[in-house]
């Protein structure tokens, strides 16, 4: 017996914190947008303007358009200037509605009163040119310019470049000021994001005037000492990522570029990281879908790069995946999946699906690249173990990781996974269940991110697992009381670390009843309060 009462008022506090004031407020956006996707708020905004989302500007590999997010204030109606409108409707606006303080909590309001205070608003002015000259293009070729608060990441809208002269309300802080490419860029900078000015400090006494400069940059990718192929089935692309930012500008698909080479308008005096992004893979491109091969790569005043060539260097991997010693055949009901993944990037690459064999005709890329390796299941009836993410890279089964791209090409070419074997029965406080559709459980094993289904409450236990050491775990499907609620519930003192023919489990309820009230009262029995 236990009995549970609800502090409204410390819950709500808490409630409103996370979620933004008010406990009936409600949100509703409607976008109409005609630009390629950035919006902003104009500073005469009725009310206190919100925090303003923006889409990317859509990526040029593809021609998709970025979406965006808007969070205008409550009760308030805007347009922005492309064209698009932002309808939200909720509780009262007041000064300073939805800022967040220095302490972390949020401006609420309760009619017009804001608690618990009111943060004063500044107006923020700034000029803007590109390279030293006011910039004048057609619509299509407008970046926008932020001011991003450096303590929270808020996004406040400033304008466009075309419009020069921009200005906004925003709270005291540090914020920096960011630029953003149009979806297609002709005389900007592809910057997807970039930082012009750092460390702004609002209030601020005078107008910063801030300089966009850009470059053409004549760059190089080499594919093994080669220039990659240019055909459109063994294809990856290249992305700059700005070490600031951590933005990924696209600057060209290897498929494009004749003897490799490929020009782009980026901002120069930045440091980047290059990637290499798989698209469409055949035998010479490799299969990563996201890897650095080349860091801190200075663009040059004049457009040259500090790697003058970018290259790509592979290894290939061949073999078949044995589970204990045996082949997994391709064509039968159980398939597993090998993937990597980069130490660096953290990116998962599928490299084998036993259904289409072993090894064939895949490539990794070399460079300093190291990586982790996973099994996976994809289906089984017994004879593909059940783990569904089980690290490979460990002592007794590969050895340890991570792997440079030479040693997971000599992992390959011999991988063999050990396995363990467990069946056996399961009861509940020691009685056997008969089969109920209104009372169904499983039982799964778990290590670190892998988990395993093992079996059912009344069919019993019986699987195989990659060898490793597991704790055993009950999660209920469904139950009108014969079996326990629990969503996830570790069977303590039982673990799995080799082969268990007799396993047999059984698992302890306790039944739990008491009293609930809100405020010292019971709760009205309305559903709709």
């Amino acid at each position: 017996m236990f009995s549970l009462d609800l502090n409204l008022r410390g819950a709500l506090a808490a409630a409103l914190t996370l979620t933004g004031c008010s406990g009936d407020f409600t949100l509703s956006a409607t976008d109409s947008a005609s630009g390629a996707g950035n919006t902003e708020d104009p500073a005469s905004t009725s009310g206190t303007s919100g925090s303003t989302g923006t889409g990317g500007p859509g990526d040029e590999s593809t021609g998709e358009v970025g979406t965006s997010t808007i969070t205008g204030p409550a009760s308030a109606s805007d347009t922005a200037t492309n064209g698009t409108t932002d309808t939200s409707t909720g509780a009262d606006v007041c000064p300073g509605a939805w800022a967040n303080l220095e302490d972390g909590t949020m401006i609420c309001c309760e009619g017009s009163a804001a608690w618990p205070g009111v943060a004063e608003t500044h107006l923020v002015t700034l000029t803007v040119t590109v390279d030293d000259e006011p910039f004048v293009s057609d619509n299509y070729d407008d970046g926008e310019i932020f001011l991003v608060d450096r303590k929270s990441g808020d996004r406040i809208a400033l304008g466009s470049v075309q419009e020069g002269t921009l200005s906004a309300e925003a709270f005291a802080g540090v914020y920096d000021v960011v630029y953003e490419a149009p979806a297609f860029p002709k005389l900007l900078p592809r910057n997807s994001s970039a930082v012009l000015l750092e460390g702004l400090t609002v209030p601020t006494g005078d107008s910063p005037a801030v300089n966009i400069r850009v470059v053409d940059v004549n760059g190089e990718v080499s594919l093994d000492n080669k220039p990659p192929p240019m055909k459109g089935y063994d294809s990856g692309r290249i992305y700059f990522v700005d070490r600031e930012t951590g933005a990924r500008t696209f600057v060209g698909r290897t498929s494009e570029m004749v003897d490799g080479k490929f020009k782009s308008r980026l901002i120069p005096g930045k440091m980047y990281d290059v990637h290499y992004e798989a698209e469409s893979v055949q035998t010479q491109l490799p299969i990563n879908s996201d890897a650095r091969i080349e860091a801190d790569v200075a663009v040059n005043d004049d457009g040259s790069l500090s790697s003058p060539i970018l290259k790509i260097n592979t290894v290939p991997l061949e073999g078949d995946l044995l589970l204990a010693d045996e082949v997994l055949a391709p064509g039968t009901y159980n398939r597993a999946n090998i993937y990597i993944e980069d130490e660096y990037t953290h990116a998962r690459t599928k490299v084998l699906d036993s259904s289409k064999g072993g090894f064939k005709g895949v490539r990794v890329i070399d460079n300093a690249a190291e990586y982790r390796v996973f099994y996976e299941v994809g289906e089984t009836q017994g004879v593909a173990p059940s783990n569904e993410w089980a690290r490979l890279d460990i002592k007794g089964i590969l050895g340890e990781g991570p792997f440079t791209a030479a040693e997971l090409k000599s992992a390959a070419g011999s991988l063999s996974i050990p396995l363990i074997t467990i069946a056996g029965a399961v009861t509940v406080d020691m009685a056997s269940l008969n089969p109920d559709p209104n009372n169904q459980g499983e039982l799964l094993v778990v290590h670190g991110d892998d988990r395993a289904v093992i079996g059912a409450v009344q069919a019993g236990i019986n699987a195989r697992l990659v060898a490793d050491s597991y704790g055993v775990f009950f999660r209920h499907d469904v139950s009108d009381g014969g079996l326990p609620v629990n969503t996830l519930a570790e069977l303590l003192g039982v673990s799995i670390d080799a082969d268990a023919p007799d396993l047999n489990l059984n698992i302890k309820t306790a039944a739990l009843s008491g009293t609930f009230t809100v405020g010292g009262v019971t709760p009205p029995g309305s559903i709709y309060d």
